[in-house]
């Protein structure tokens, strides 16, 4: 009867964790798609559009797997409240101490996977983002704008066509360096061409205006190879975004006392975070054990107001630390152990008599 209760509990909150994380990262790919079509433009290659968002799965999974348990178990308990199931359970002498052995395995689980995103998969995702990003930089991957309108291409570079196809028709580059030079090229058609990798554009019928301070040049041409973008600086494999620095390294340079305040704060912050879900089953459980019918509200308000408080206090540690003012090692350790201790101390004050 015991097998068959929990097994009834673990599809109650599977069926709810399956929805409310697939529907969360719905939402969040949908935002991410709407960022990336504001850099980009909806032109950029499809299966580029596609690759970005895939790559950002994992850094959007950290957020809402640790949420979407908090809100599945804290639903699935106050669930059970609302139905008097709970109170059943107690009669039949089905201490709470099981229901929380059975959770903190689920917990412990997503820990570890969570602890694996973290630590290896992100990392990795970010710098396969970085190296895309490079490549649209340098125009290695081609972005157009849509016919009829202006839109930025690279830096300070904006681009315009009448028509798009094979050969490109109506084209108008605009280039506002500074608040008094300004450089505008336009031509009646051109194609895009690779050079050494790169695209460039080789216009014909066309014309150079340069807007100085105290003149103005004008150029025609016939033909004219144009290349908006440029090799960028030679710079270390991930760059200093820490967010794209694989964990290994990181601890290299922790070892070798060469790491930044932020590459140091990046570090911890991967360690730590995922014992979040520890951490929001020893308040979600004991907050959402009650006997009363408040299935509708209490779990989503208790889930809620925990995940606030938790990424309120790492968030304000990860800014510190990230600025040097605090120690990431101890502020991130201490923050753990003091809410784990005071989740046991919750649970074991609440439970006294059942435990």
């Amino acid at each position: 009867m015991k097998k068959s209760l929990f097994k009834f509990i673990l599809d109650e909150f599977f069926s709810l964790f399956n929805l409310i994380f697939f529907g969360i990262l719905l939402m969040f790919t949908i935002v991410k798609f709407t960022k990336i079509y504001e850099i980009t433009g909806f032109n950029l290659p499809f299966k580029h559009f596609l690759f970005l968002i895939f790559l950002s799965i994992p850094d959007t999974t950290l957020v809402i797997l640790p949420l979407s348990f908090l809100l599945s178990l804290t639903i699935t308990i106050t669930k059970l409240s609302s139905t008097h199931e709970i109170i059943a359970f107690e009669c039949s002498g089905i201490a709470p101490n099981r229901f929380l052995k059975f959770f903190f395995v689920i917990a412990i689980i997503l820990t570890l996977f969570t602890h694996t995103l973290s630590l290896l998969v992100k990392p990795y995702c970010n710098f396969i983002i970085r190296k895309n990003i490079e490549k649209l930089i340098q125009g290695k991957i081609m972005v157009l704008p849509r016919p009829g309108e202006f839109r930025k291409i690279f830096e300070n570079t904006y681009l315009y066509v009448d028509n798009l196809g094979s050969n490109l028709e109506g084209i108008i580059f605009f280039q506002p360096k500074n608040g008094i030079e300004i450089q505008m090229i336009s031509a009646k058609s051109g194609i895009i061409q690779k050079k050494h990798d790169y695209n460039v554009f080789n216009l014909n019928n066309g014309s150079f205006i340069k807007i100085e301070s105290d003149k103005i040049s004008l150029l025609k041409f016939n033909k004219m190879i144009f290349s908006p973008f440029s090799e960028t600086e030679k710079k270390d494999e991930y760059d200093l975004n820490r967010g794209s620095l694989p964990t290994s390294i990181l601890i290299k340079k922790l070892l070798e006392k060469n790491i930044t305040h932020p590459q140091k704060t990046e570090l911890f912050y991967r360690i730590f975070l995922p014992f979040s879900n520890i951490i929001f089953l020893l308040f979600g459980f004991p907050l959402s054990w009650r006997y009363s019918k408040s299935y509708k509200t209490t779990g989503i308000i208790i889930s809620i107001v925990v995940s606030l408080a938790y990424y309120i206090i790492f968030s304000t540690i990860n800014a510190l630390s990230t600025k040097g003012i605090i120690n990431p090692f101890y502020a991130f350790f201490l923050a753990t152990i003091i809410l784990f201790l005071a989740g046991i101390a919750y649970i074991r004050k609440k439970f006294k008599r059942l435990l």
